[in-house]
């Protein structure tokens, strides 16, 4: 499997981002390496096994060496949209003050009974708690992505992608990178999360089922169909590890926290139907080339029909 790593052409103008893109090759790189090594195997055989779907069946001898297609791309970012936006919009935001400043916001409400008994502590108390909220709240980095994922268009790939054409998917480090410091989520984590959601869509539209078929009409289907049925898989692949790794569903949870409606439409039909019920309703999308969502919904329905 190909893994392509690409540096980026913008020069940000805020430092803390210059200075996150310089430390990636030495600091960050070797994260994406550890998702890549330990995760993107674990992942593809959950998705074997819960859509009964592979990529590519290699062979070496007489043993099957697994899903082998589709490489894995590390970009900095998709455009530069979203490092001018930061730019734009917080010049001067320095990460590592404002994580600072955000543990000491933290640390002076736990001790707010500590300066309440006295007059003369409390006003100081009360003052150096709103500025530092005055600071956070001003230099928050929920900006950008705010105007990021409410622009349509720009949030589908603001993480990630995954191209229908060559069959890859793209994972985009520098977004990824600055989420991370804004949610207090941990990189591999967040890494992982992107990776499921992107080879989801990778298994939905290449993987050949039992008969060899692929889903070549996947691009045309309303986008509820495709992003639900790739965060309904991602979560299902959240949900068998986070017992062992609970961070991963912060991660799910602080991805999915101001996404566009496409990637939240999946919330209302998740619960009504079982891991098995998605699985053939997916298998008959495929074979009936299915783009409209009302179309969708049906297939859903009648694959817990019959399986009931």
């Amino acid at each position: 499997m190909q893994e392509l790593f690409e540096q980026s052409r913008y020069a940000p103008k805020n430092h803390s981002v210059a200075k996150l893109l310089a430390e990636y090759s030495s600091k960050y790189m070797p994260v994406f390496e550890k998702v890549k090594k330990d995760w993107n195997p674990t992942i593809r055989e959950f998705y074997r096994s819960t859509m009964g779907l592979r990529l590519y069946n290699g062979v070496k001898g007489k043993k099957a060496i697994g899903d082998a297609g589709v490489s894995i791309q590390i970009r900095p970012h998709k455009d530069d949209s979203f490092l001018k936006a930061v730019d734009e919009m917080l010049p001067d935001v320095d990460f590592d003050r404002y994580a600072q400043l955000r543990e000491l916001r933290d640390t002076l409400l736990k001790v707010s009974l500590h300066y309440a008994s006295d007059p003369e502590r409390d006003k100081v108390y009360k003052w150096m708690l709103q500025d530092t909220r005055n600071y956070l709240k001003g230099n928050s980095l929920s900006g950008p992505f705010t105007a990021m994922m409410k622009t349509p268009g720009s949030h589908r790939s603001l993480f990630g992608n995954y191209t229908y054409l060559d069959q890859h998917v793209e994972l985009f480090y520098m977004p990824l990178l600055i989420f991370c410091k804004y949610k207090e989520v941990d990189l591999q984590w967040a890494i992982v999360v992107v990776l499921a959601h992107e080879l989801a869509h990778a298994y939905h539209h290449a993987g050949r089922d039992n008969d060899g078929r692929v889903w070549a009409g996947m691009g045309r289907a309303h986008l509820w169909i495709r992003e639900g049925l790739a965060m309904y898989y991602s979560e299902r692949f959240v949900a068998s590890q986070e017992r062992s790794y609970p961070a991963l569903r912060k991660a799910y949870d602080g991805l999915l926290d101001g996404s566009g409606e496409e990637y939240t439409s999946y919330l209302s039909w998740k619960n009504e139907y079982s891991l098995e019920h998605v699985k053939l309703a997916l298998s008959m999308v495929r074979r009936h080339n299915v783009t409209r969502y009302e179309h969708f919904l049906e297939k859903l329905a009648e694959a817990k029909k019959l399986m009931n």
